[in-house]
């Protein structure tokens, strides 16, 4: 005799971050989309090696989800801040 099944999923109340307090902030917000190296790449013109070198370095801040790397844009325009102005290049 087969047993009655059940619904696999339940309802789960929606994600308010993380605390309980709707009004918390919380590092990464649902509405923030994520930048791919390639993407990083195309804004710093850059190659996507040298985004991953800056990012494996502390340069640049990244999330690894999985087995992929992903980056903030408000982290993006903090180096970009950082980094901008004169060239130290020798000509």
């Amino acid at each position: 005799m087969m047993h009655p099944t059940r619904p696999i999923s339940k309802k789960r109340p929606p994600f308010s971050g993380a605390g309980s307090k709707a009004n918390d902030l919380h590092p990464l917000t649902l509405a923030e989309r994520l930048l791919t190296a390639k993407e990083v790449a195309r804004i710093l013109h850059l190659s996507r090696s040298m985004v991953y070198k800056l990012a494996f370095r502390g340069d640049l801040p990244s999330l690894k989800i999985g087995s992929a790397r992903r980056f903030r844009r408000h982290d993006l325009q903090r180096y970009l801040a950082r980094n901008s102005g004169p060239s130290r290049r020798r000509a």
